[in-house]
């Protein structure tokens, strides 16, 4: 018994190491993705509006406003992002609002 505990302990200390490293490529990817689908956020915005989405827009908006809320302050492009995301959304309005007072 004490064979096969010692032999558990070796399988599992040799097996942590290749685990701690897939884990932390994986928590790599997930912030590459993240961050891909922030620098495509202003060409979403845009073709939700062409397409007429924008209450989809609005809810794609509001899912990415806080992550670039608190990064923003750290990253020049991601407050550039943060600032035409703005934009587009107050462009949005004016526009919704000037057709509907036609």
């Amino acid at each position: 018994m004490d064979r096969i505990e010692k032999l558990f302990g070796s399988l599992d200390d040799a097996l942590s190491k290749p685990q701690d490293a897939v884990a932390e490529k994986v928590c790599v990817k997930q912030h590459l993705t993240k961050l891909d689908s922030l620098l495509k956020l202003l060409m979403m915005l845009n073709n939700k509006i062409s397409e007429g989405k924008f209450c989809l827009t609005i809810k794609t908006h509001a899912s990415a406003a806080g992550v670039l809320a608190r990064h923003s302050a750290g990253f020049e492009s991601l407050a550039k992002i943060e600032t035409e995301c703005k934009d587009i959304i107050r462009n949005m309005f004016i526009d919704l609002t000037q057709k509907l007072s036609y």
